[in-house]
C-alpha cells in the first residue's frame, strides 16, 4: 500500500459524534463526494440522516473496501506484460541467438515467469473471496433494526455496493429470524407436550 500521507475527512453524525476517515474511504460515498466537491466540508461534513451506531458500520464498510481495493490494485497488473518485459531482458542479457542450447534455458525462465503470473491471479482471486467472506460476516453480525437502518444509511449516502449488500441480507435475516421463531415455537410446543405426557403417567 502507497505510503503517501492521506487526506483526512471529519464526518459528523446526526447525534454529534465525529469519524475522521481517509478520503478515499468518504468517497465511498457519492453524496459525500458531492458535499466536497462544493466544499462543504471544511469544519466536518455533516451526516444528518444517520447516527452514530450506524455510522460507525457505514465506515467500517467502506474501509475495508478501500483496502481491499488496494491490494486488489498491488496484485491485478497485466503479467502478460511483465512476462514479455522479463524474458526480452533475460534474452538480451544472456542468449546467442547461434546458440539453439540457450533456448533451453529460456524455457526455464519462461516457465518461473508463468508461475510468478499464476500465483498472482490466485492472490487476485484470493483476495476477492476474502472480501466476499468479510461481507458475508459482517451482514451476519449485524441484526435486523441495524440491517435496516443501515440500508437506509446506504441509500442516503448513496454507497450502491453496501445498499446492495443490505438488500440481500434483509430477506436472508427475515427467514432465519422466522426460522428461529419457529424453532422457540417448536420447542415450546414439545416442551408441554413432555409436561402433560409426565403428569399423565404420574
Amino acid at each position: 500500500m502507497s505510503s503517501i500521507t492521506k487526506k483526512m475527512i471529519t464526518l459528523k453524525s446526526s447525534n454529534g459524534e465525529t469519524f475522521e476517515v481517509s478520503e478515499a474511504v468518504a468517497l465511498q460515498s457519492q453524496t459525500i463526494k458531492g458535499m466536497m466537491e462544493e466544499n462543504c466540508g471544511n469544519n466536518g461534513i455533516p451526516i444528518l440522516n444517520v447516527k452514530s451506531k450506524i455510522l460507525a458500520k457505514v465506515t467500517e464498510y467502506c474501509k475495508m473496501h478501500v483496502e481491499a481495493s488496494l491490494d486488489a490494485e498491488f496484485v491485478n497488473v497485466d503479467h502478460s506484460d511483465y512476462l514479455k518485459v522479463k524474458v526480452a531482458e533475460y534474452c538480451k542479457k544472456h542468449v546467442d541467438v547461434n546458440d539453439l542450447k540457450a533456448w533451453g534455458v529460456i524455457g526455464k525462465t519462461l516457465a518461473k515467469g508463468i508461475d510468478y503470473c499464476e500465483k498472482q491471479v490466485d492472490a487476485d482471486t484470493a483476495n476477492s473471496n476474502d472480501l466476499k467472506a468479510w461481507d458475508a460476516k459482517f451482514m451476519k453480525k449485524t441484526d435486523m433494526k441495524t440491517l435496516c437502518d443501515l440500508m437506509l444509511a446506504a441509500n442516503y449516502l448513496n454507497i450502491k455496493g453496501l445498499l446492495d449488500l443490505t438488500c440481500r441480507a434483509v430477506p436472508d435475516h427475515a427467514r432465519r429470524e422466522k426460522e428461529q421463531i419457529l424453532f422457540f415455537k417448536f420447542a415450546v410446543a414439545l416442551f408441554v407436550l413432555c409436561f402433560l405426557f409426565v403428569g399423565r403417567l404420574d
